[in-house]
């Protein structure tokens, strides 16, 4: 039985890819603007790799996503949280947007 995934790191998931899907990028599209290596995103987006962000690592991927340098390191600790939705419902990136500016 999978070990269970911890509800920050699934937040950060969540975040992660619908972010970088409201602006029409592609793992590597934000591997290249972060500079944050496209494994580190894809063990991100599908929490395979369940370990210790740098908090390096998240405020890069914060910024390329335009958000505050904190943001994501927020998520992942559970300071702000994130609406739960359906993986596979298309949200569109004004409603992210407007999911965003409530935290």
């Amino acid at each position: 039985m999978p070990a269970e995934v911890p509800p920050g790191v699934a937040a950060l998931a969540t975040v992660v890819r619908r972010l970088r899907r409201a602006d029409k990028l592609s793992q590597q599209g934000l591997a290249d603007r972060s500079g944050v290596s496209l494994t580190t995103i894809k063990e991100i987006e599908n929490h395979k790799e369940i370990r210790r962000r740098r908090v390096g690592t998240l405020e890069a991927l914060s910024t390329a996503l335009g958000k505050g340098p904190n943001f994501l390191d927020d998520v992942l600790n559970q300071r702000i949280t994130v609406a739960d939705q359906d993986e596979d419902e298309e949200i569109s990136p004004r409603a992210v947007f407007d999911m965003l500016e409530r935290i």
